[in-house]
C-alpha cells in the first residue's frame, strides 16, 4: 500500500517538475522587461541576432569624467532587471568613438535639477548630455524647475573621434537560466494571462502587443508583432499647459548645466511606438514628442530622426524586440547622432 502510495506520488511530482521545466524552457530567462511585465515569452519575442558590448565596460557611475551623462535606463542599469547590460550602452560607444572618459549618472531617483548640481560640484566636464526618456518627460518635468532663454542653439565645440577606436565583443541572448528565477506566483500570472488572450480576452497590464506592416524589423520568432508600454500613448492626453511646462523644463536644465561653464546637450530617447510608428496602423501610432518640442524652440540631439533612417532602411533590433530599449545598433546611432550634433566629421564605421 505504501510503496503504491510511494510511487503515485513519485511520478506526480516527477510530472510536476517535468512540467515546470518545459514551462521554464519554453519562457525562457526573462530578460526583457516587456516581455516580464507583459507576460509573453522570450521565446517568441527574445532576439536571436548578435549583440555587442564592451569589456570592461568604457562608460561607469562618476560625475567627474570629461563627458558626464544625466540620464535613466538608456544610458545606464537603473534597476536589477535591466535588459541592457553594463558595456552595451551608448555612453560606451560615445567613450569608444571619441577617447574621452564618459561617466553617467543616475536622474531617476530624485530631481534632475539636484543630479546637475550634484555634478557640477564635483568639476568642470567639458560636456554635460541630459538625457530623458520621452515617455517619462511630463512626469519628470512636470513641476516648474526655471525656464532657459528661448534662443537659437549655441556651438557645442567639437569632440573629435579617435583614429581607431576600441570594438566591441560580439555575444548571443542566453536562452536557459535557473529555474529559481521562475518563482511561482509569475508563472500563475503568466498562465492566466495568456489564457485570457486564448479566449480573445485582454489580460490588461502595461504591455500592448501591436501589429507591424513589416516583419524584417526584428530578429525575434514574431518580427511583424511590436511590445510597446502604454505610457508610449498617455501623450494623446497631455494639455498644452503639460507642453509648456516641458518645454521650459528643459530648456531650463539646460540653462542651469551651462552655467557651471560646460557645453550641454538634451537628447531624449524616443519611445518605440514613435520610431516604428511608419509601420503601425494610424489607431497604434503614438505622439511624437520630439519633433514638437523641437518646434517649441528647445534644442535637442535628434537620435529620433536618425533611428527612424536605420528602421526604415531594415535596421534589425535597434530596439530589442522583447525590450523598451536600445539594442547595439540603436546604441551606436545615439553615440553617432550626439557625435554629428558637435558637427564632429564621422568616418565610415557601423556598429
Amino acid at each position: 500500500m505504501h510503496r503504491r502510495f510511494n510511487l503515485v506520488l513519485g511520478g506526480w511530482l516527477g510530472a510536476m517538475l517535468l512540467g515546470f521545466s518545459g514551462v521554464a524552457l519554453w519562457l525562457e530567462p526573462m530578460r526583457g522587461d516587456l516581455t516580464r511585465l507583459g507576460f509573453y515569452a522570450e521565446n517568441d519575442f527574445g532576439w536571436r541576432g548578435e549583440e555587442k558590448r564592451f569589456v570592461p565596460p568604457l562608460a561607469g557611475v562618476r560625475g567627474d569624467a570629461e563627458i558626464v551623462v544625466i540620464g535613466d535606463s538608456y544610458s545606464l542599469p537603473t534597476t536589477p532587471d535591466r535588459q541592457t547590460g553594463w558595456g552595451g550602452f551608448w555612453t560606451d560607444h560615445l567613450a569608444a568613438l571619441t577617447g574621452l572618459s564618459v561617466g553617467v549618472v543616475d536622474h531617476t531617483g530624485g530631481p534632475i535639477a539636484a543630479a546637475i548640481e550634484a555634478v557640477l560640484a564635483q568639476g568642470k566636464p567639458r560636456l554635460v548630455i541630459i538625457e530623458i526618456a520621452e515617455r517619462t518627460l511630463r512626469q519628470r518635468l512636470g513641476d516648474r524647475v526655471g525656464c532657459g532663454e528661448l534662443s537659437p542653439a549655441r556651438p557645442v565645440r567639437t569632440l573629435g573621434m579617435v583614429a581607431a577606436p576600441v570594438e566591441p565583443e560580439k555575444f548571443e541572448r542566453g536562452r536557459t537560466g535557473p529555474l529559481e528565477m521562475y518563482r511561482r506566483d509569475y508563472l500563475l500570472d503568466f498562465a492566466r494571462a495568456n489564457l485570457l488572450r486564448a479566449v480573445g480576452r485582454s489580460p490588461g497590464g502595461m504591455v500592448w502587443r501591436v501589429r507591424l506592416a513589416r516583419d524584417d524589423l526584428f530578429s525575434s520568432r514574431r518580427p511583424g508583432e511590436l511590445l510597446v508600454y502604454q505610457q508610449d500613448y498617455e501623450r494623446a492626453a497631455w494639455s498644452a499647459e503639460d507642453w509648456g511646462r516641458i518645454a521650459c523644463g528643459l530648456r531650463g536644465l539646460a540653462a542651469r548645466a551651462r552655467s557651471g561653464g560646460a557645453d550641454v546637450l538634451v537628447l531624449i530617447a524616443p519611445d518605440k511606438a514613435s520610431v516604428y510608428a511608419p509601420y503601425l496602423a494610424p489607431a497604434d501610432r503614438a505622439e511624437d514628442a520630439v519633433s514638437r518640442l523641437a518646434g517649441m524652440g528647445v534644442d535637442l540631439v535628434r537620435v529620433d530622426l536618425a533611428l527612424r533612417r536605420a528602421v526604415a532602411a531594415g535596421g534589425r533590433d535597434v530596439y530589442l524586440p522583447n525590450d523598451t530599449h536600445w539594442g547595439s545598433l540603436g546604441a551606436w546611432i545615439a553615440a553617432e547622432a550626439v557625435l554629428r550634433h558637435t558637427a564632429t566629421e564621422i568616418a565610415t564605421r557601423g556598429p
